[in-house]
């Protein structure tokens, strides 16, 4: 499947009318008839770019792991090889344990490749993976953040401010609903990134280690039905909540759509992030004709 939404090429020159949804004031999406918990979102469909509903779209907020999808995008971006190899340093894990942030388990002086890297940031939301592509790319984490914010601005999201490549809580660093929803929409265009978006498993090239999508392993271990789901990058930490950014293919009217919620309460076992998908999904899916005009 392409995801290929009148939007020109990243290696064309891009202004960001040309990638923004048009915002046409949509009727207000029953909230609190629907049950859904999130603080933020906007749903839209990806066959004509029409955004169909949204709440407080462009407030700026904490995005948790969302800020991988820029981590895995502009690293694919800059990479000449993705089977280069890189040797896992202590660096590239440090101080991530004592943070309580995300770790996809790689291990100093483990050998794995760019690919390798890729997969564990974006499926499994390592830490230390997205930490190494920075160190790969850019020398030090600062660095590549630094070309985060300017791919950021290059793509219009004037409300986007990275300040590290893990999302991990950071004052001044966020984003809103409608941006990341641009920045996913964007980066579906780019077929290795498309790739790794649709994967639910990855196994490292030393065979050492499969990861697996927290998306897909978190819906398992509740038994949620996310089948209609092509893929997602979940997150989560205190000034965020969760959050999802997802895409869902309604087959039965051929439609696909696109889905940012962020700031879902806490417990894990609600899961009300990829509850609140299915939720705003279901009511999407249940009104297509509102989704083809």
């Amino acid at each position: 499947m392409e995801y290929f939404f009148g939007l020109e090429s990243r290696y064309e020159e891009e202004v960001h009318a040309e990638i923004s949804p048009t915002l046409s004031e949509p009727p207000a999406l029953e909230v609190h008839t629907l049950d859904v918990q999130s603080r933020n979102f906007i749903v839209m469909n990806l066959d004509n770019n029409q955004v169909l509903r949204y709440l407080n779209p462009d407030e700026f907020t904490p995005i948790a792991s969302l800020t991988k999808i820029m981590t895995t995008l502009l690293a694919i971006e800059m990479a000449d090889d993705l089977d280069e190899k890189v040797i896992i340093t202590e660096a590239m894990l440090y101080g991530f344990i004592q943070a309580n942030a995300s770790m996809a388990g790689l291990r100093v002086g483990e050998v794995v490749t760019i690919r390798d890297l890729l997969f564990a940031t974006f499926l499994a939301s390592g830490a230390e993976s997205s930490r190494a592509l920075a160190i790969v790319f850019a020398g030090n984490e600062d660095a590549f953040v630094n070309q985060m914010n300017m791919r950021a601005l290059e793509l219009g999201l004037s409300s986007t401010t990275f300040r590290n490549t893990t999302g991990l809580d950071e004052p001044g660093k966020g984003s809103t609903a409608r941006e990341m929803a641009i920045l996913l929409q964007y980066a579906m265009n780019n077929p290795i990134f498309q790739e790794i978006f649709e994967a639910r498993t990855y196994t490292l090239s030393n065979g050492r280690l499969t990861v697996e999508s927290t998306l897909h392993s978190t819906a398992n271990r509740l038994g949620l039905d996310i089948s209609h789901l092509r893929g997602g990058r979940t997150g989560f930490t205190y000034g965020a909540g969760r959050a999802l950014a997802s895409i869902a293919y309604d087959e039965e009217n051929s439609i696909s759509y696109l889905l940012v919620t962020i700031g879902a309460p806490f417990p894990i076992e609600r899961s009300y992030h990829i509850r609140d998908a299915l939720i705003i999904y279901e009511y999407i899916f249940s009104k297509p004709y509102q989704a083809m005009h």
